[in-house]
This record gives C-alpha cells, structure tokens and sequence, in this order.
C-alpha cells in the first residue's frame, strides 16, 4: 500500500491544482508582475533606471524585498530539496521551485490521509474519530513538522526571506533565517498576546 506521504505527492503534484489557481505567493504575483513588465506583448517597464545585466528596473526594484512564508525557494532541508526535485521530475515545465500552494495542498492531503490510516477509513458519526485525529496529528513535511494548537491553528516553520537572482536569472525567495515552530501567538505565551489588543500591522511591533 502506498504512504500516506506517497499519495500526497502523487495528488499535489497537478499543475492545474497547484499552480494554476494563483502565482507562486503574494511576493511571487509581484514577480510576475515584473516578468511580465519585460515580456514581449506586455507593457514594459520604463527604459531609464537601473539595470542589472538587462534586467527591467522593474525586477531590480524587487530585489532585497523582505517577506516572511512557510517556504523558501533555496531551503536547504533534505526533505524540501527532495520534494524540489519530485516536482521538477514530473513537471519539466512548471516553476524552478514548488509554489506556496503546492507546499500547502500537499501538507493537507498528507494529513487528511494521515488520518484517514489511524481510523480505518471510519468516518461515521459526523467523522468525530477522523476529525479527532487531525487534531492531534503532528508529521514531517518539505518545510518541517507541523501540528495544530487549541484553535486548530497550524504550529510550522516559517522562513524570512528577501528577493534574489538566481544563478538562471530568475527571481527567487532566499533564506535569510528559519523561525521554528512559529505558533498563533508568535511564541508570545497567551495571557501576554491577548493583553496586546486587537491585532494589526503596527501591533504586535517588529521588535
């Protein structure tokens, strides 16, 4: 019988599921954006400003931007480097890496067929014994292992990064740091959160 992991992969693994839905994130849809600004058809970006072996200033303009995610293009985990490699054997022509939502689809899956495996298949009375499970799942994945808190939040990994040129010319998120175990409340404990207030750009501050 195939692995839970095995199945995940095999279900992810659809172009028009994982990467026809959106572009690869938000900081990838500005990519695009600025690929597109160079392509022929689209509308280009101004001529003047800087360049960087040809580049449009547009992608220049995006290179160094910070972003924070549950992935990193160049993460160096075997499990991610493994599940790059997967990806870029079945599909020769997708994304240099796997997108934001391939990463999650896959995650989802894998736990649904986690589950599905301690049960039995048993999804009677409401799926109370399947959705007892998910909650108390915890498993590895490409970008580290991942559970649920209380609320049902997922506790992960996540990754600051910023905009890169790869060594091919596209555009890529670099790690500049991994943040284990990132949970809802930012590893502030509880009590402490909830006294900051309503949540918003400015609140918690980037201490």
């Amino acid at each position: 019988m195939a692995s839970a992991e095995n199945k995940a992969r095999s279900l992810v693994f659809s172009r028009r599921l994982a990467e026809c839905l959106a572009p690869r994130s938000c900081m990838a849809w500005l990519m695009a954006c600025a690929r597109a600004a160079g392509s022929p058809g689209a509308t280009r970006a101004p001529a003047s400003g800087p360049k960087i072996s040809g580049m449009p200033p547009t992608w220049v303009a995006i290179i160094g931007t910070p972003a924070a995610g549950p992935i990193a293009d160049n993460a160096e985990g075997p499990a991610w480097k493994k599940f790059v490699d997967d990806y870029k054997a079945a599909y020769k022509d997708g994304f240099p890496s796997p997108s934001l939502f391939a990463q999650g689809y896959y995650i989802n899956t894998k736990a649904v067929l986690l589950a599905l495996d301690k049960v039995g298949g048993d999804l009677s009375d409401k799926e109370a014994k399947f959705r007892d499970t998910l909650t108390k799942l915890e498993f590895d994945t490409p970008t580290g292992k991942v559970k649920l808190d209380k609320n049902r939040q997922a506790i992960a990994d996540n990754y600051l990064t910023e905009v890169a040129k790869g060594p091919d010319g596209n555009l890529y998120n670099k790690v500049i740091k991994v943040m284990p175990a990132v949970n809802q409340t930012l590893g502030i404990p509880e009590a402490d959160f909830l006294k900051l207030g309503p949540v918003g750009r400015d609140n918690p501050d980037c201490k």
